[in-house]
C-alpha cells in the first residue's frame, strides 16, 4: 500500500470504510487519493463516504470481491451528493456522478434522498428467514441473496435466529447448500438447544459430529453436560461424561465443573465427592469455582462437616477462600438456622481481611429474619451502613417484610421511603406485606395511603394486595372505598394464587354476599368468576350470587350459574330452584321456569304445589297448553295433588285443539291418582267464556268416567251450546246423558226442542220429545 493511502487511513474517513475493503488501494491513482484526502478534511463524515464512494468505484480497475478482501461482511455508508460537491467530484475525476459501480462491477444509479445503509448477508437472511414459514421458496430467496456462505455469516445467522427450531433448519440448510460445518458451528447449534432445553437434539446433534467429520472438543461437551445440570438430568450428564472419555475427549477442569454443576444440582453429593477424587487422575487441579460450587452443594444438602474439609483442601492447595466462598458457607449456616456458626464465618473473614460484601449481611440479615431476631436483623444493617456497604434492593426486600411482621411499620415505612430515593423500586412484596401490617393493626388510612403510593411508582399490585386491603377496609365498614378499589381490581384482571384460592372464597364470602344484598350482583359475580377461575367454592357462594340475580331480574346469568355447579358436582339447594323460577315468571317467560323446573326435579328436590301452579298457569296464559299439560302430569306423578283447579281448563283446550289421547291419559292418571278435581266449577266457566263446545266435550270425557256431575252443569252445558247455535253438539250430549242414565227431566230440554224445530232439523226435535218428553211449547 502506498503512502498516500496510508496517511489516509489515518483520516475520520477511514471510520466510515472498511479497512480491508481499502486493501485494493495500491490500484489507485495518485490524483484520486489527492481527493480523497481532500474531501476528508473539508466536509463532513456523511459527505465524506458518499464523495468517497463515487471516487473509488469511478476507478476502472478497483474489483474487490471476498477472496481478495478476506471479507464476509462489509458495510460502506453511502452518502448522495448535494451541488457543488457533485460538480467537484466530477470535474476531478472526469467520470459523471449520477452512476457508481458497486463491488461486482454492476452499474446502476445512485439514488437521492437519505443515505442508504447496505445490509450485511447476516441482517439479509435473518430478515428473509424471519418473513414467513420456512418453505422452498424461502429457501430459494437465501440462497438468492447469499449463493455462498462464510463462516462469520453462519455463525451470526445462528445467534439470531429467533428459535432452536429455525436455527437447526438454517443449519441444515447451509450445510445443503455446500458449507461445511465445523466444531464453532456445532458448538453454537449445541448451545442454542441447551438454552432451548432441548436435550435429546443436542445429543443426537453431537453423535452426527464425528460422522461429518467435525473434530470433538472438550467444550462441546461442556455445553451438553452442563444444559443436562440445568434440566435437573444428572444421570445423562453422567453418561455424557463417560462418552467423552470413550470418545478420546480429555475432560478440562471446566467439563469437572459443569459435570459437579449437574450433580450438586439433582442433590447427588456423594457422587459428586467421588468424581472430585477422580479428578486428579486425569492431571487435574481443582480451581476457586470448583470449590465454590462443591461447598454449596454440600451446604445445601446440610452436610457441613463436608463443606469444611472441601474449604480445608482449597487452602491447602494454595487457592485463597474468596469472599464468594465464605458467602456460600454463610448461607449454607443461615438456612440451616445455625447462626452462631454463620457469625463464626463472618469473623473469620474479618480476620483474613475479607471485607464482607451485601451479600454477607444480606444473607446474615435473613438468617436472623427467619429466627424472628429483628433486632439483630436490624444491628447488622446499620453495621453494613456504617461500613459504607450500600444496601441493594434484595437486602431491603428481606428486611422490610421482617419488620412488617414484627409489626415494626413505621421502621419499615422508613427503610421502604429511603429505598426509594436511592432510585430503588420497593418490590409488590414489600409493599404487600407493609399494607398488610396497617390493615391489622387497623390503620386503614395508612393502607390506602401505601396503595396509592404503590400506583404512584408503577408498581403492579398482585391480586394478595388487593384482597387484604378489599377485606380490610370491608371488615371495617368501609363498604364503599373497598367496593372502589374491587373496581380497580376487576379492571385490571388480576387473578389470585391457585394455592390460596380456598381461603379467599372464605374471606370475600360476607363481601360477596353483601355486594349481592346491595344490588351490584353483577360485580359481585365478576369478582366470584376470577376466584372460580383458580379454585372451587362451596355452594353457599354460588347460592347467594344466584339469588342476588333472581332480586335483581336477570335470571339467565343466574342459571348459568347453576349450570357451572351441577358440572362442578355443587348441590344447588332448593331455594336457588324456587328462586329461578319465580324470576323468570315475573319476567313473563315461562318456558325458562318450565326447564328450571324440570332440573330442580332432576336434582331430587320437588317443587311445591303452588310453584307446580305458578308454572302451569303461566304456560297456559302463554298460549303454551300442550307444555302446561306436561308439567300437570309431572306434578300427578310426583304426587302432588293439589291446587289441581286448572286441569280442566286445560284438558278443555286440548280437547278443543284434537289432543284426544293426551286428555285421555291426563285423565287415566287423574283417576289413578284419586285426585278428580270438580268439574262442575270448570264446565260452567268454559260456558260463561263462551267455550261451550269445549265444555260439551270435557263433560262427555268425564260423564262416561262416572265424575260427579250436577244436573246444573248438564243444564249449563246445553243452554250454553243452544245459544252459540250449536245444535248438533246438544243433541251429541243429550245422547251420552241418555246413555249413561243422566237426567232427563232438565228444563234445557224445552229450548233445545224448541231451537231445533226453528232449525227444521225436525227429526232431532222428535229424538228430544221421545226421550225427554219435552214439547218445546215454551219457545215460539
Amino acid at each position: 500500500m502506498t503512502s498516500s493511502a496510508q496517511h489516509f487511513l489515518r483520516t475520520p474517513l477511514s471510520h466510515m470504510l472498511s479497512a480491508r475493503l481499502l486493501c485494493g488501494f495500491h490500484r489507485i491513482q495518485s490524483p484520486h487519493i489527492a481527493i480523497l484526502r481532500s474531501i476528508s478534511t473539508t466536509l463532513d463524515t456523511n459527505e465524506a463516504a458518499g464523495a468517497a464512494q463515487i471516487v473509488l468505484q469511478s476507478t476502472e480497475d478497483v474489483q474487490v470481491s471476498e477472496a481478495e478482501a478476506g471479507l464476509s461482511e462489509i458495510h460502506v455508508d453511502v452518502s448522495d451528493m448535494q451541488g457543488g460537491l457533485t460538480e467537484r467530484v466530477v470535474k476531478e475525476t472526469g467520470r459523471e456522478s449520477t452512476m457508481e459501480t458497486d463491488i461486482v462491477g454492476k452499474r446502476k444509479r445512485i439514488k437521492r434522498g437519505k443515505p442508504q445503509i447496505l445490509e450485511s448477508p447476516v441482517e439479509t437472511l435473518c430478515k428473509i428467514m424471519h418473513s414467513g414459514p420456512w418453505s422452498p421458496r424461502l429457501q430459494t430467496k437465501m440462497w438468492k441473496a447469499a449463493p455462498t456462505l462464510s463462516h462469520n455469516t453462519v455463525m451470526g445467522v445462528l445467534g439470531k435466529a429467533k428459535t432452536s427450531k429455525l436455527a437447526i433448519r438454517f443449519f441444515r440448510w447451509a450445510e445443503r447448500n455446500g458449507f461445511k460445518h465445523d466444531s464453532w458451528t456445532y458448538f453454537k447449534m449445541l448451545e442454542i438447544f441447551g438454552r432451548a432445553k432441548k436435550i435429546c437434539a443436542a445429543r443426537t446433534l453431537l453423535f452426527q459430529m464425528p460422522e461429518k467429520g467435525v473434530q470433538m472438543r472438550d467444550d462441546v461437551f461442556n455445553s451438553l453436560i452442563k444444559s443436562y445440570g440445568k434440566s435437573g438430568i444428572a444421570m445423562e450428564s453422567v453418561k455424557m461424561f463417560k462418552t467423552m472419555r470413550e470418545m478420546g475427549v480429555k475432560p478440562t477442569v471446566l467439563t469437572y465443573n459443569n459435570f459437579f454443576f449437574a450433580l450438586i444440582r439433582s442433590g447427588r453429593t456423594d457422587m459428586a465427592k467421588r468424581y472430585y477424587n477422580k479428578m486428579s487422575e486425569d492431571g487435574l487441579k481443582p480451581d476457586v469455582f470448583t470449590f465454590n460450587i462443591l461447598i454449596r452443594g454440600f451446604c445445601l444438602k446440610g452436610k457441613f462437616g463436608s463443606a469444611q474439609r472441601f474449604l480445608n483442601d482449597m487452602i491447602s492447595s494454595g487457592i485463597s477462600p474468596t469472599v464468594v466462598t465464605y458467602n456460600t458457607l454463610l448461607d449454607g449456616f443461615c438456612r440451616a438456622g445455625k447462626l452462631d456458626d454463620a457469625l463464626n464465618v463472618v469473623n473469620e473473614m474479618k480476620e483474613k481481611d475479607i471485607s464482607p460484601d451485601v451479600v454477607t449481611y444480606t444473607t446474615l440479615i435473613k438468617g436472623f429474619c427467619n429466627d424472628n431476631s429483628v433486632d439483630k436483623a436490624l444491628e447488622y444493617f446499620k453495621e453494613m451502613v456504617s461500613k459504607g456497604v450500600s444496601a441493594d434492593e434484595i437486602t431491603y426486600i428481606t428486611l422490610v417484610p421482617c419488620l412488617c411482621e414484627a409489626k415494626r411499620l413505621k421502621e419499615a415505612q422508613r427503610l421502604l421511603n429511603d429505598m426509594v430515593q436511592r432510585d430503588m423500586k420497593p418490590s409488590a412484596s414489600m409493599f404487600h406485606a407493609l399494607i398488610s401490617g396497617q390493615c391489622e393493626t387497623g390503620n386503614l388510612k395508612g393502607a390506602v395511603e401505601t396503595f396509592d403510593h404503590m400506583s404512584q411508582l408503577s408498581v403492579l399490585a398482585d391480586y394478595a394486595t388487593y384482597n387484604v386491603l378489599i377485606i380490610g377496609l370491608f371488615k371495617r365498614g368501609r363498604f364503599d372505598k373497598s367496593i372502589k378499589i374491587l373496581d380497580d381490581l376487576l379492571q385490571k384482571g388480576v387473578l389470585p394464587d391457585p394455592e390460596k384460592v380456598s381461603s379467599e372464597f372464605i374471606a370475600y364470602g360476607p363481601m360477596l354476599k353483601h355486594l349481592c344484598e346491595k344490588g351490584k350482583t353483577q360485580k359481585s359475580e365478576e369478582l366470584f368468576r376470577k376466584l372460580l377461575k383458580r379454585g372451587d367454592p362451596d355452594s353457599s357462594i354460588f347460592e347467594n350470587i344466584i339469588l342476588g340475580h333472581c332480586q335483581e331480574g336477570t335470571p339467565e346469568a343466574g342459571f348459568e350459574l347453576l349450570k357451572i355447579m351441577v358440572r362442578k358436582s355443587l348441590a344447588a339447594s332448593a331455594d336457588i330452584y324456587n328462586g329461578l323460577i319465580e324470576s323468570y315468571l315475573q319476567k313473563g317467560q315461562p318456558p325458562e321456569a318450565r326447564s328450571v323446573l324440570d332440573k330442580m326435579i332432576e336434582s331430587g328436590h320437588l317443587p311445591s304445589a303452588s310453584l307446580f301452579r305458578a308454572v302451569i298457569e303461566s304456560l297456559f296464559s302463554d298460549g303454551r297448553f300442550q307444555t302446561a299439560s306436561r308439567v300437570m302430569k309431572t306434578m300427578l306423578e310426583k304426587d302432588v295433588k293439589e291446587n289441581l283447579d286448572l286441569m280442566p281448563m286445560i284438558l278443555g283446550v286440548l280437547l278443543d285443539r284434537g289432543h284426544m289421547e293426551e286428555v285421555l291419559d291426563r285423565l287415566n292418571l287423574m283417576f289413578e291418582k284419586d285426585c278428580i278435581p270438580d268439574f262442575n266449577k270448570q264446565i260452567d266457566e268454559l260456558c260463561k267464556n263462551g267455550k261451550s263446545s269445549t265444555a260439551q266435550r270435557l263433560l262427555v270425557f268425564v260423564m262416561f268416567k262416572k265424575c260427579n256431575i250436577s244436573t246444573a252443569t248438564y243444564d249449563t252445558a246445553i243452554n250454553a251450546l243452544c245459544s252459540d247455535g250449536k245444535l248438533d253438539d246438544a243433541v251429541h250430549l243429550l245422547r251420552g246423558i241418555v246413555k249413561k242414565g243422566g237426567p232427563l227431566n232438565l228444563s234445557c230440554y224445552d229450548t233445545l226442542v224448541s231451537s231445533l224445530k226453528e232449525k227444521g232439523k225436525t227429526e232431532d226435535a222428535k229424538y228430544v220429545r221421545r226421550v225427554t218428553g219435552k214439547s218445546g211449547a215454551g219457545k215460539s
